[in-house]
Order: structure tokens, then C-alpha cells, then sequence
């Protein structure tokens, strides 16, 4: 058989993860391990070669990706969306008759700083991920 996927699977409590410090520990241990796969790669005794791995999705509800990326975590004002910069006051408005930007890291990363030096919430995002340090992630 032909493997062509392999999926992880992090499983917590969302009550420990309120903690900065249990958060750090959760999240800096199976980040560091998905760097390693990704950097130094998998020995498979069935292969003459060495596995690669990218990471191409995180899978979470919307309250726990918002959390995730570092976005707020209320839905009924502001910048409520993680994908572009829509008001919640135009979020009935249809697509057709809006025009709104999309997010972006360059635009992500000028709000971010931001967001650290003022210490508040800027275009809904309110701190850095917990998975920045995860190569190729971007929130």
C-alpha cells in the first residue's frame, strides 16, 4: 500500500491552556518535534530514503484556530474574521455588494507589531501565535 498522508493529532483540555506557561509547554513541545520532521526528516526501514514532511493544514473549530493564530475570540464586533479585514457590522452585507482586503503576512505583521508595542488589539489580533515558530506557518 502506498502511504500518502500522516495525520497528528494534539489533544488538551482547554482549561490548562488559559496558563501562558502551560500553553508554552504544550505548544513548544510538539512544535519543536514538527520543525524536526520537518527539517532532519523520517528513516523508514521500508525506504531507501529519508521522509519529508510539510505541514499544509491545522484543523481546529473557530474559536480555537482565532485562539491559535492569536486573533480575538469574540465574533460580534470589530475585525471578526482571521481570513480578511470585514467589519462585523457589514457581515450581512452579500459578498457581491462589499469589497473588503484580504489579510496577508505583510499586513498580519505590521498589526502585529503593533499590537506588542501598544499592548491591545489591532484589526483583531490581539497577540503572536502559539505555533509562529512552526516552519512555513502563518496565521
Amino acid at each position: 500500500s502506498l502511504l500518502n498522508s500522516i495525520n497528528l493529532l494534539g489533544i488538551c483540555l482547554s482549561k490548562l491552556l488559559t496558563n501562558s506557561l502551560n500553553r508554552r509547554l504544550y505548544f513548544g513541545a510538539m512544535i519543536k518535534d514538527l520543525n524536526e520532521l520537518q527539517q532532519k526528516g523520517l528513516t523508514v526501514s521500508t525506504f531507501t530514503g529519508r521522509l519529508y514532511f510539510v505541514f499544509d493544514l491545522i484543523a481546529s473549530d473557530n474559536l480555537a484556530a482565532h485562539d491559535l493564530g492569536g486573533f480575538q475570540k469574540n465574533f460580534n464586533h470589530g475585525h471578526f474574521c482571521r481570513m480578511c479585514y470585514v467589519f462585523y457590522e457589514d457581515k450581512s452585507i452579500p459578498l457581491t455588494n462589499i469589497s473588503f482586503l484580504l489579510r496577508t503576512e505583510i499586513s498580519h505583521e505590521i498589526h502585529l507589531k503593533q499590537v506588542l508595542k501598544s499592548n491591545i488589539s489591532i484589526c483583531g489580533i490581539n497577540d503572536t501565535s502559539d505555533s509562529s515558530h512552526l516552519i512555513a506557518f502563518h496565521p
